[in-house]
This record gives structure tokens, sequence and C-alpha cells, in this order.
């Protein structure tokens, strides 16, 4: 912790104040992010995605960090998503910066997760675009 940074701040953010979207085929619900809580290096966000559903090839500038709470998901990733793995209950999933991917739920109940990111807020780009392209 750096000398600018509150020692005393301590939020919760309860469920009707986070922020809800449902960007490239997940619902989810960000609780901690730059603009709830005023976090500069890092958001958390609790999703869902749908039994059959498959979202968005998509990378990120920055680390994310999932946890699955239950569901079972085929995430395909690299460059043209030649790579797969099967995530499911109970398994922490690291994605690092640029990593093109696609998670799929292949399951018969909802994906249910929780992820954090070295970022404050969502920053996602398709395949070819932004900073990594």
């Amino acid at each position: 912790m750096n000398s600018t940074q509150d020692r005393t701040k301590l939020l919760v953010i309860h469920p009707d104040e986070g922020v809800r979207d449902t960007n490239h085929g997940f619902m989810r619900q960000w609780g901690i992010t730059g603009e709830t809580t005023g976090a500069q290096a890092i958001s958390m966000t609790h999703g869902t995605l749908a039994p059959g559903l498959k979202a968005d090839p998509h990378y990120h500038p920055f680390e994310t960090a999932i946890y699955i709470i239950s569901g079972k998901a085929r995430v395909y990733y690299g460059p043209n998503l030649e790579h797969e793995v099967i995530c499911e209950t109970g398994d922490f999933v690291y994605i690092g910066p640029g990593v093109v991917h696609t998670p799929e739920n292949i399951g018969d109940v909802p994906l249910d997760y929780v992820a954090a990111r070295s970022a404050p807020a969502d920053v996602y780009h398709l395949p070819g675009t932004g900073p990594m392209a």
C-alpha cells in the first residue's frame, strides 16, 4: 500500500448497488470497480453464462483470475482459438494479458463464476483490434 491510498477505506457493495452488463454473452454484476469504489488497480464481478451459450472471442490487456462456483465450460484460447481446456466447479482459471479466449457453457446448468482483474474496469477487445493486436 502506498502513502496515497486511504488506509481506512472499507466498502461493501450490495447486489443492487453494482453495475450490471451483458457484454459479449455474459450476464454480470460488477461489484468492485473504479466506478463503484474508486479502485485503481482491481475489479471483481459475479457472472453467469447460460447452458449452450458461447461468449464472443475477446481478450483483455490485463490479468484475469476466475473461480468457477458451479457449472462446466470449454474455453477455447490462443491467437486462432486453437487450444481448449475444460473448467468446472471448484476450478481456478488464470488468463494472461492479451490471450484471446472464448468460453462455452457445455453443462446443463448456468456457469456461475467470480472474476477478478488487475484493472479498475472491464476493457475487452475483439481479436485483431486494440493495443495488443
